[in-house]
């Protein structure tokens, strides 16, 4: 269900609705607080919008392990 609220919220943002996305994003993030990729497209909305003291200790202290992060390959 996530997977499918992210690729939409996904599509809203590359289409400018922004606010749409964001709060697509934020309802995910309710669900699941570590949420990797909206978490990360939470807070690029965020940057860009020069709201980033807002998220940005959000984002640097949220707990995601190594494991969970891309690799570099």
């Amino acid at each position: 269900m996530n997977a499918d609220r992210l690729q939409h919220a996904i599509r809203l943002h590359e289409s400018g609705k922004i606010a749409e996305a964001a709060a697509i994003f934020a309802d995910i993030l309710r669900a699941d607080p570590n949420h990797l990729d909206a978490l990360y497209r939470l807070g690029h909305i965020h940057l860009q919008n020069g709201r980033a003291d807002r998220k940005s200790t959000r984002l640097n202290s949220s707990h995601v392990s190594e494991s969970r992060m891309p690799s570099s390959a």
